[in-house]
């Protein structure tokens, strides 16, 4: 299996950074650690895998997550299913 680019590594952090600032006020550190352990363990298993547009996969479940997050206005465990 192929691996990122560093473009593409570059893409996936700046939507989970984008993720990231909106709900670091929201969660307790506890909470945002959860966060990023779903992130890393969902970013890790979707290594190298893309979506039929080019973009790697793990684009969308961040995407997900942010539209759970930041328009739902649903919690930490809502994030990291979404992830």
């Amino acid at each position: 299996m192929q691996h990122f680019t560093k473009a593409e590594i570059r893409l996936i952090k700046d939507y989970y950074d984008d993720l990231a600032s909106d709900i670091q006020e929201k969660f307790t550190t506890e909470q945002l650690e959860r966060i990023t352990k779903a992130f890393e363990f969902a970013k890790a298993a979707h290594d190298g895998v893309k979506r039929k547009s080019g973009d790697p996969f793990i684009i969308h479940p961040v995407g997900v997550a942010k539209l759970v997050s930041h328009d739902m206005g649903l919690g930490s465990a809502s994030i990291i299913a979404s992830i």
